[in-house]
C-alpha cells in the first residue's frame, strides 16, 4: 500500500497471517483494527452463494466479527485508505516492524498473543494488558511438553519443537486458572480454535 501511495495500514505491519484472516479476527494493534478500513467484501457463503457484503455484515468488535464463527469464506475485500506521507508512514512501519522483533517470537512457531486485553477499567480509558496479569502469576516459566510462555512476553505461546495441541491447550488453561485463581478475572482466547472437518 505504501508502494502505491497510500497510508492507514501502518498500524497493521509484521502481524503474521492472511488478509482474510484479519477480517474475521477484526485484527489490530496500536489503536486501530483492519474493521476501520472495509468498504466492502466478497464472501462464499457456507451455501454456495458469493455475495458482496458491506462492513456492517462483519458487526465489526474488539478481535471479533460476525464471520468467526461461520464457514463462510472471505474471498476478496476493499480497504478504504488515504493519501498521505509514505515516508513518515514507512519510518512508523519500520518502527513497529523493530518493536515487533524486540517483543515477539523471532524463528519460534506461535500464534500471537494467545488472550485478549481485557476491558478499561473505566469509560474511556485504555484496554489493560493480559500479559500483565500473566507475569504476575509467574507465567513465562510455563510449560507443557514443547509447548511454552515466551521469555519477552507472557501472552505468546511458542513451540519449543514438537507440541501438540493439547500441550498448546493444556498450557493455556493452567495460565487462564492462575490469573482466575489470583485476580478473579477470566481471560478469553483471542486465538481461534479449529477442529478438523468431519469431528
Amino acid at each position: 500500500t505504501l508502494q502505491a501511495g497510500l497510508v492507514g495500514l501502518e498500524f497493521a505491519s509484521g502481524i503474521p497471517g492472511s488478509v482474510g484472516g484479519a477480517l474475521v479476527g477484526n485484527a489490530g494493534c496500536y489503536g486501530h483494527e483492519i474493521g476501520e478500513f472495509v468498504v466492502e467484501a466478497t464472501v462464499l457463503r457456507a451455501d454456495g452463494v458469493v455475495e458482496s457484503v458491506g462492513p456492517e455484515s462483519f458487526a465489526f468488535e474488539y478481535r471479533h466479527s460476525a464471520y468467526k464463527g461461520r464457514e463462510d469464506l472471505i474471498l476478496s475485500v476493499v480497504l478504504k485508505l488515504g493519501q498521505g506521507d509514505t515516508t513518515q508512514a514507512g519510518e512508523t512501519r519500520e518502527r513497529i516492524i523493530d518493536e515487533r522483533r524486540r517483543k515477539h517470537p523471532v524463528g519460534l512457531p506461535c500464534a500471537g498473543s494467545y488472550f485478549k486485553n481485557l476491558p478499561p477499567e473505566h469509560a474511556g480509558g485504555h484496554r489493560r494488558a493480559s500479559g500483565a496479569l500473566l507475569d504476575q502469576v509467574g507465567a513465562r516459566a510455563m510449560r507443557e511438553g514443547d509447548a511454552g510462555v515466551f521469555e519477552r512476553h507472557a501472552n505468546i505461546i511458542v513451540n519449543h519443537g514438537a507440541a501438540t495441541s493439547l500441550d498448546v491447550l493444556t498450557l493455556a488453561d493452567r495460565m487462564k486458572t492462575a490469573v482466575n485463581d489470583r485476580f478473579g478475572v477470566k481471560l478469553a482466547a483471542e486465538v481461534r480454535h479449529l477442529r478438523p472437518y468431519g469431528w
